[in-house]
C-alpha cells in the first residue's frame, strides 16, 4: 500500500592510516580517537589471559615484523581465534553485523601485513598465547569515547 523513495546515503571513505607502534609506547590514533599501548611481560605461573574487550595478550615471539596499527584495506584476511581457517575481513564484519559506516574506523593491530587483532573484536589464532609462550605482549586500546 506504500511506496517509499529516499536518497541513498553515500559512504565517505575514511583516509587510510597506518602507524608503527613500539613496545613500551603509548600512541594517540587520531583517526579512531583512542590510545594504543604495548608492553612485554615474561610469562609466569598462574598468568591469566584477559577477557576485556580492549585488552589482548599475544605470544610476543610469534611476531616477525613491525607492529602497526591501521585501518582496513581491500583484500584483508585473518585467522579469527577459534575458527582455525582464514577469513576475509569484509566477511567477518558482515557476520558480526558491524554497520558499514563503522568498519572504516575500526583499528587493526598488525604484524607487518598480518592482522593480529581487529581491535575491540577478535584476535588472530596465529598469535595466541599457548603452553610454549615465554614472553607476552599486552596490548591496550583506550577509546576516547569509552
Amino acid at each position: 500500500d506504500h511506496f517509499l523513495l529516499q536518497k541513498k546515503e553515500t559512504l565517505v571513505k575514511s583516509k587510510d592510516f597506518e602507524y608503527a607502534i613500539g613496545v613500551n609506547e603509548r600512541r594517540w590514533i587520531e583517526e579512531t580517537h583512542g590510545y594504543l599501548s604495548c608492553k612485554i611481560l615474561e610469562r609466569e605461573k598462574g598468568f591469566e589471559i584477559s577477557s576485556q574487550r580492549y585488552q589482548k595478550h599475544f605470544d610476543y615471539d610469534k611476531i616477525k615484523k613491525q607492529l602497526l596499527v591501521r585501518n582496513r584495506r581491500p583484500g584483508d584476511r585473518f585467522v579469527p581465534l577459534g575458527l582455525g581457517g582464514s577469513k576475509k575481513l569484509k566477511d567477518y564484519f558482515i557476520d558480526e553485523k558491524i554497520p558499514q559506516k563503522e568498519r572504516e574506523r575500526i583499528p587493526l593491530l598488525c604484524d607487518g601485513d598480518q592482522i593480529m587483532w581487529v581491535i575491540g573484536y577478535r584476535m588472530s589464532e596465529r598469535y595466541k598465547v599457548d603452553s610454549d609462550t615465554k614472553r607476552i605482549l599486552i596490548v591496550n586500546y583506550e577509546p576516547a569515547d569509552a
